[in-house]
């Protein structure tokens, strides 16, 4: 579901996918602020965060470690991944072409936010 970054934007198309005839057992959002919100709408519907639906986040911001239950996401490194380009854009403008550069990939920090997915009724638990 297309949205914006707000968090508006991640409880809007939450509300959009846990309306659907099959809702999701897991939602990933573009960053931790829409996934909070999301949690939130999870929550006021009565749905139990990671028990029936599994929340992850993008950033890794400082809060998301800190809310409850604490968000999944995935921490990447903006900063160096823009200096890094902004050096190689500079090298190439000076005729400087080289290799491939290698920069550390993002990760992901697993918190309590979630789970294996619940069973499925012709499962068995």
């Amino acid at each position: 579901m297309p949205s914006d970054f707000s968090a508006a934007g991640g409880a809007r198309a939450t509300h959009h996918l846990l309306d659907l005839a099959d809702p999701p057992s897991a939602i990933i959002y573009a960053n931790d602020v829409m996934a909070m919100a999301g949690m939130a709408v999870a929550r006021e519907r009565g749905l139990d965060v990671p028990g029936q639906l599994s929340v992850t986040g993008f950033d890794d911001t400082e809060l998301a470690a800190h809310i409850s239950p604490a968000l999944t996401s995935v921490r990447t490194d903006p900063s160096g991944w823009g200096g890094v380009a902004a050096r190689t854009l500079l090298d190439l403008v000076d005729g400087n072409g080289g290799p491939d550069v290698e920069m550390p990939p993002a990760q992901l920090v697993v918190r309590a936010s979630t789970a294996a997915p619940p069973p499925t009724p012709h499962q068995s638990p």
